[in-house]
Order: C-alpha cells, then sequence, then structure tokens
C-alpha cells in the first residue's frame, strides 16, 4: 500500500473531469509532493492508500485552483504609456 502525503475527504468535489462542472459526490482526493494522484470514492482510496495526513472536511465543497488568465492583448501596447499623455490637473 503506497504511503502519501494527504488524503482529503469532502462530500463536495467539482473536478475538471467530464462534462459540466465534473461534480463528484462523496469521494476523496489523494495528494503526495504536492500533486493530486487521484480523485476516487472514499473506500477504494482508503483500500488503495495510507496517508500520513487523514483532512476530512465534512461541510465543505472542493473546487479546483483557479487561474485568472483575463487579458487584453489589444492594449498591451498603452501599458505604461497612458499616463505620459494625460495632462496634469490643478
Amino acid at each position: 500500500m503506497p504511503r502519501v502525503d494527504m488524503i482529503v475527504k469532502a462530500p463536495h468535489f467539482y473536478t475538471m473531469a467530464g462534462e459540466g462542472v465534473g461534480y463528484q459526490s462523496d469521494v476523496a482526493m489523494v495528494v503526495d509532493a504536492g500533486k493530486i494522484l487521484a480523485i476516487a470514492d472514499v473506500s477504494e482510496v482508503e483500500q488503495e492508500y495510507e496517508a500520513e495526513t487523514i483532512l476530512v472536511l465534512e461541510h465543505h465543497a472542493i473546487l479546483p485552483g483557479f487561474i485568472d488568465a483575463h487579458m487584453h492583448t489589444s492594449l498591451a501596447i498603452l501599458r505604461g504609456g497612458g499616463w505620459r499623455k494625460t495632462p496634469s490637473i490643478g
């Protein structure tokens, strides 16, 4: 049985898997060396892995990390230059 850093158990997981929002219920997440190894049924995870830390979040939902990739590429040419063209007031 492989030993991992952490197992996280929660009633609600939203993953990037499948169609829609990737909702899974009553599953556990296996984490080792800062990486997610698996998200599977709690019983399956308990049979396959041994963890140094088991985090039980009974009233929580686990969401994927969010990265804000929002940008305005067409406006990049103006970066840092707009303030020079703005007249002083007063």
